[in-house]
């Protein structure tokens, strides 16, 4: 069959200039769809910062339960749940402005940190199981570890100066990060991590790691309310002796026996 050579020019041509039309129509739409972040008013900034904070601090609530739930050596779950986090937090990168654009970067590199050397220990330990790498990778991970609970609280704060942004003021304050940290710090207790969820009398409670162990720590408002957290938790067996008591606070170790230990140390 004879091939017209000019035809199939002419529906070349044909199909290169559809294509590039096309091309452009998907390039125009994006514009189109795309704000202008840097021709937006101070109202709409204030509109998107405060969504942005209402939506992460909710975020970071579960984010806060899940994170203390973890065993501080299972790395593959660590990596979930820490990039899982990042990555919505990623998603609100052009939708804050000043102050709270830059608490939310701070907050969102430590908590990438964790993710990625945990990924990087879960590697080390089912393979090379390089000693020397495995505590520099533990130590970048404790530390970014302990920044992250002060990083929310920063963000919060920059949240609240917000004109009209209410949130909880109970939750991710300044205050709520040095009672019982300061305590944890008292033995060497590492990554001390408030609990949002409820303990019976209890005004803040959070676990933190001691040699392997994990230790809960408790405060009360007063020593009525002790004693009623005491009362409560005897009906399931557990009795002071397993316990260290501190004035409004409780010391509960998972092991008993670093009770001893952890009673030398607050004391020395």
């Amino acid at each position: 069959m004879a091939v017209n050579l000019s035809t199939m020019r002419v529906k070349n041509l044909f199909k290169r200039k559809f294509l590039t039309k096309l091309i452009l129509a998907s390039f125009a739409l994006l514009t189109i769809n795309v704000p202008s972040y840097g021709a937006m008013t101070g109202a709409q900034k204030l509109n998107s910062n405060k969504n942005a904070c209402k939506q992460i601090l909710n975020k970071s609530i579960v984010f806060e339960a899940r994170r203390a739930e973890i065993p501080k050596d299972d790395f593959l779950k660590l990596r979930m749940v820490y990039r899982s986090q990042a990555l919505y937090i990623d998603s609100f990168y052009y939708k804050t402005f000043g102050s709270v654009a830059s608490a939310m970067a701070t907050l969102r590199d430590n908590i990438w940190q964790v993710a990625d050397r945990s990924a990087d220990m879960n590697r080390v330990q089912n393979t090379t199981q390089d000693e020397r790498e495995i505590a520099d990778l533990q130590y970048a991970i404790d530390t970014s570890m302990s920044y992250i609970s002060f990083d929310i609280v920063n963000f919060a704060s920059a949240c609240r100066t917000l004109k009209n942004f209410k949130f909880d003021k109970n939750i991710f304050t300044y205050e709520s990060l040095n009672i019982l940290g300061n305590l944890a710090e008292s033995f060497n207790c590492l990554n001390y991590l408030k609990s949002l969820e409820p303990a019976p009398f209890a005004q803040e409670w959070g676990s933190c790691t001691f040699e392997s162990t994990v230790v809960k720590l408790y405060n009360f408002k007063s020593r009525q309310d002790l004693q009623s957290f005491l009362s409560t938790i005897a009906a399931f067996g557990i009795t002071e002796e397993v316990l260290i008591i501190r004035g409004t606070r409780i010391i509960a170790p998972d092991d008993a026996s670093k009770i001893i230990v952890i009673n030398s140390l607050i004391d020395s």
